[in-house]
């Protein structure tokens, strides 16, 4: 799952927050930093996606 992060630009109380959601929803616990000013939850089970759509 993509997430879009305007400008490339986060905070670190925003940082914080990604990294508990992905810690609580994805299988491998991590998210991973992409070259497209933005970053990728990795192993979200498939009866996760809609709910983290709506976030």
């Amino acid at each position: 799952l993509r997430c879009r992060l305007p400008g490339g630009i986060i905070k670190p109380y925003q940082w914080i927050e990604i990294d508990k959601f992905a810690r609580e929803h994805t299988y491998y616990q991590s998210i991973r930093l992409t070259n497209r000013q933005t970053f990728q939850y990795h192993g979200v089970p498939k009866g996760k996606l809609q709910p983290m759509h709506r976030l």
